[in-house]
């Protein structure tokens, strides 16, 4: 497992965001339950409401990958669409998500958000 880089703070109109940057694990592990090649997903990472937490079992750091995992295992999202908005974004506003650790199964203290807006989804440019 490697170490994630420390979430990047940004200041947005709406308030502060954290980006969290995938890591070769991350990406790795969601290729993986997505099915797909890793060269499918370019995404460099998402921007989240608050910093990444950490697995108080097993010490695993909070990632997209945990958030894959959580929507496919509990059935609420398809591979498709999880992989349509690892592509092209959130489409729209979405509720706050409990995380549980997918390494371990432990949950997170707390309930963790990704900013919607599309302008902010791509980190390359900024």
């Amino acid at each position: 497992m490697d170490q994630p880089l420390p979430s990047q703070e940004r200041d947005y109109s709406f308030g502060k965001g954290y980006c969290w940057i995938m890591t070769a694990t991350e990406r790795a592990h969601i290729a993986q339950m997505l099915m797909v090649d890793i060269s499918e997903l370019s995404i460099r990472g998402n921007i989240m409401l608050q910093d990444r937490g950490v697995c108080s079992c097993c010490g695993k750091h909070t990632g997209l990958d945990d958030m894959v995992h959580n929507a496919m295992f509990a059935g609420v999202h398809t591979q498709e669409f999880m992989l349509n908005i690892l592509k092209t974004g959130p489409t729209g506003p979405s509720p706050a998500h409990s995380i549980i650790c997918s390494r371990c199964g432990t949950k997170h203290e707390g309930d963790y958000m990704w900013i919607p807006p599309a302008e902010v989804w791509d980190l390359d440019d900024k």
